[in-house]
């Protein structure tokens, strides 16, 4: 091999390397906004469920009991399971990422699905 052939090899592979990491870099900023979207829907389920059970002595066994706005172009599907008088997880689902959030997490916990 000369050397404008390995030049032209170790060229082409610093270029395709980077190519890689700014495409990674691109599709991770493409998913950040819609996390945040279910973390924001989710620490307002929380809040909203604490009011409703200060008011009726439970929490909400639907989401539409509670005051909670989900944006018009939602990204993720939301919903309440395992709701009863004591205890609820609300949940946002979206092509198999899954968040959820309770009051003894207190916080938006991201789940590997299963």
């Amino acid at each position: 091999m000369n050397r404008g052939t390995v030049f032209a090899l170790v060229f082409g592979a610093v270029v395709l390397l980077g190519t890689a990491g700014a495409v990674s870099r691109f599709v991770g900023r493409k998913e950040r906004p819609k996390a945040y979207e279910c973390k924001v829907v989710l620490r307002d389920i929380l809040w909203a469920q604490r009011a409703h059970r200060e008011q009726h002595g439970a929490y909400a066994k639907e989401l539409s009991e509670l005051r909670v706005k989900v944006p018009e172009k939602a990204v993720y599907t939301y919903s309440l399971r395992d709701a009863g008088a004591d205890d609820f997880t609300a949940v946002c689902e979206w092509n198999g990422d899954v968040w959820t959030v309770s009051p003894a997490s207190g916080e938006p916990v991201h789940e590997q699905a299963p």
